[in-house]
């Protein structure tokens, strides 16, 4: 629960439907209470201060003391996908057929437009040498986390694989006509990174009254993409579409809210199907 002054429960009232978040409000004293449920406490804390942050002439100091805000170091979904990445990656190697399993799971343009989509998602789970492999997990572990902080562990997760795999496969499209192929979860830490911005941009949109702010989380999404694309070996075009979609992705979800964000059992019904989804794109080669 939240203590609000009278001069500003009007303000809070305000900010949490647009957020679309339940809320009750019981009279206390010289205030009130505002009632919020658990799962639902982190969020409005973070955008309320963040409203307030953006428009300090609304705040004061008792703000500050009874909000809270969004903790990612309490989401650890990101660090088990890195986890789940590095597992692959030694398994690859200590196979004796990394070559075999790369030709079978990559992303190739030319295999993808033959009907090959799984390889939209498998590539995500392979890296070329140590260096990518600790870049991306680095990448997938912290933006992973925040994303999956924000939208939650299951959707967090679907929305961070589905930004990966379309990404993946527009970059198939591009190279209709020659032979490309790509390998790395890259296309995934950029669709993380599009899902935070894009469910910023939207709350910033709803909530703050100067509306050019809305647009500096897109910004920085594009600078990092700037700064994290430099490489020689980088393919800029499936950086670029993971992290679209994962705008895309971000917007739907606060679009949708409270929907999109669902309570446990929809939260738990993506996380499943991240998980089947991941399964049965390996096992679809010997199907």
């Amino acid at each position: 629960m939240i203590y609000v002054s009278t001069e500003k429960i009007d303000l809070y009232i305000l900010v949490l439907t647009a957020l679309n978040i339940p809320h009750d409000v019981k009279a206390v004293g010289n205030g009130f209470l505002i009632l919020i449920d658990e799962k639902n406490m982190e969020q409005a804390c973070c955008h309320i201060m963040t409203y307030f942050k953006e428009n300090p002439d609304e705040g004061s100091g008792e703000e500050k003391a009874t909000t809270r805000p969004l903790h990612p170091g309490k989401e650890k979904t990101g660090l088990l996908i890195a986890l789940l990445i590095l597992g692959i990656h030694l398994f690859s190697e200590w196979s004796g057929d990394r070559d075999s399993l790369i030709d079978m799971y990559a992303a190739s343009s030319r295999h993808i437009l033959n009907g090959e989509v799984y390889r939209a998602l498998t590539a995500l789970f392979f890296h070329d040498g140590t260096p990518h492999l600790l870049a991306n997990m680095a990448g997938i572990a912290f933006f992973g986390s925040i994303a999956c902080a924000m939208a939650g562990s299951g959707i967090g997760l679907f929305s961070i694989l589905l930004s990966g795999v379309f990404g993946n496969l527009l970059t198939a499209f591009c190279y209709t006509e020659v032979w490309h192929q790509s390998i790395g979860s890259s296309t995934a830490v950029f669709g993380a990174i599009g899902l935070i911005a894009g469910q910023e941009f939207m709350i910033r949109k709803r909530i703050s009254r100067n509306r050019f702010r809305a647009y500096l989380p897109l910004g920085a999404a594009i600078s990092l993409l700037a700064f994290l694309s430099a490489g020689p070996r980088t393919d800029i075009m499936a950086h670029l579409f993971g992290l679209l979609c994962g705008i895309m992705a971000g917007v739907i979800l606060v679009a949708l809210e409270p929907l999109a964000r669902g309570g446990l059992r929809v939260q738990q019904a993506a996380l499943v199907s991240s998980i089947l989804f991941t399964i049965t794109a390996f096992f679809s080669p010997f199907l």
